[in-house]
């Protein structure tokens, strides 16, 4: 039973047998209230007709005592308790009332307070297992020799009492009736809403049952639902994206595994052939000068390559950047000034903007960036072509940094791909390096909250653009 409450559907069906208890309940009560109300408002209407009817009798007229009573008790339903009341609030004579088998009823505690003036209360009665009684306390307007002149009590009052003992048991067999009927409603109300959430939920039993499919390695399957209301279907569909996520991350990773693999192997194997050549005691001194320089090459492309492996990894925890104030416009002219050191022969223009372009973040990082876009430039686009580099303004918020060629361009399809790990792209652009320049670019930029796109029509050069946030 703790487990199945423990469930959602447990969780759901509890919920809503408590509002539908306390609802019905509430309802109840009101019922029984407005009952009660409404049975005491017939006694009072009663009692006062008869208050009516006793002001129009000539009580000068009254019969004597023990007469009196019987026609007092005849101006109202039969049963209910008379008295007389003199002077002061005392009870000089008085009728019981008429039990539901014909024996007389306790009679009412009436104080002298009370039988003073005009009252219409409800009391208890002398005796505690007595009922309750509703009582009109009727003055005279003047006092009446009931036992003549010559008896000093005199007639101030009449009071007249109903027992309430009809209502309280009327009332008694209401309540028991209300109350098997909110049992039985609510066990209703349960057998209902228990094979609602049943259907209801099945589209999540659905989704579970497929979750775990998938985590067994069923990766295929995706959850489908139809008609299912549409919170389910966006949960089904947000969970199908989030699998899509996971599987697309998976064979990215896969790849990158792969190509990481591959582009190690190709240096070690050159490494080991080298090697292999050297252990052979070639006598030749060229040869093993060549063999030892292809060895540091290849060792130093496969330290570079392990480095920019590492500097992704990096990257991708999100560990943080230095942060710090850094002059764009500073670290562009001094990449450029590197470059054409490199390559005296390329034509390699500055723009600069007078704009301000301070942008918090890793000088070092931001160095790399400019580095790797123009080796990409000279890399990819042939000798003597210029390249252009700016720095300029986006907004009030932020910094463009551009390096534009003006080499064959890329295609859509391709250049919708550059900054893939790995991806060498069109090979008419010139060699391929490792694949990972554009990669580190991205990923250096998305650290310090920024973007990077490349713009290129084929035949027209390829323009690459990092945007950085401005200083504050």
């Amino acid at each position: 039973m703790s487990h199945r409450f423990g469930s959602l559907r447990g969780r759901l069906l509890a919920t809503i047998l408590v509002l539908t208890t306390l609802s019905i309940v509430a309802v109840d009560i009101a019922a029984l209230l407005s009952m009660r109300a409404y049975l005491q408002s017939r006694v009072d209407t009663v009692l006062t007709a008869i208050d009516h009817r006793v002001r129009e009798l000539d009580v000068r007229n009254l019969p004597p005592p023990s007469e009196s009573l019987r026609t007092l008790r005849s101006l109202g339903p039969s049963g209910n308790y008379v008295a007389l009341v003199g002077r002061g609030g005392v009870v000089l004579d008085s009728s019981p009332a008429d039990g539901p088998s014909g024996a007389p009823e306790p009679a009412p505690a009436l104080s002298r307070d009370l039988l003073s003036g005009p009252a219409l209360v409800t009391v208890p009665s002398v005796a505690g297992h007595g009922p309750d009684y509703r009582v009109l306390v009727s003055p005279l307007t003047e006092p009446v020799h009931l036992w003549g002149q010559q008896d000093p009590r005199e007639l101030t009052g009449i009071v007249v009492a109903t027992s309430l003992r009809p209502n309280e048991d009327a009332l008694a067999k209401l309540g028991v009736f209300v109350a098997i009927a909110t049992l039985v409603a609510v066990v209703m109300v349960g057998a209902l809403s228990l094979g609602a959430l049943r259907v209801g939920l099945k589209p999540l039993r659905d989704m579970a049952n497929t979750a775990s499919a998938i985590a067994t390695g069923d990766t295929a399957r995706r959850i489908e639902l139809a008609d299912a209301g549409r919170e389910v279907e966006q949960l089904a569909d947000a969970i199908n994206r989030a699998f899509d996520a996971r599987e697309h991350s998976e064979q990215r990773l896969r790849t990158f595994v792969a190509d990481a693999s591959h582009e190690l192997r190709t240096p070690l194997t050159t490494i080991r052939g080298w090697a292999e050549l050297y252990l052979q005691d070639i006598d030749d001194p060229a040869l093993l000068e060549l063999a030892m320089s292809r060895i540091s090459d290849e060792s130093l492309r496969m330290h570079s390559l392990v480095e920019e492996l590492l500097l992704l990894a990096r990257l991708d925890q999100g560990r943080p950047l230095g942060r710090e104030l850094v002059d764009l416009s500073r670290l562009a002219a001094e990449a450029v000034a590197d470059t054409r050191i490199i390559d005296p022969a390329r034509d390699i223009t500055l723009d600069l903007s007078t704009v301000d372009s301070i942008v918090p973040g890793d000088a070092d990082r931001l160095r790399q960036v400019l580095r790797n876009l123009l080796g990409n430039a000279l890399q990819h686009t042939p000798a003597g072509l210029p390249v252009h580099v700016s720095v300029r303004p986006v907004g009030e918020t932020a910094v463009a940094l551009s390096v534009s060629d003006e080499g064959p361009g890329l295609d859509p399809a391709l250049a919708c791909r550059v900054f893939e790990r790995f991806y060498r792209g069109d090979r008419s652009r010139g060699p391929g390096g490792s694949g990972l320049g554009l990669s580190i670019v991205k990923a250096i930029t998305e650290a310090h909250g920024g973007s990077a796109r490349v713009e290129s029509v084929p035949g027209a050069g390829a323009t690459f653009v990092v945007t950085l946030p401005r200083r504050s």
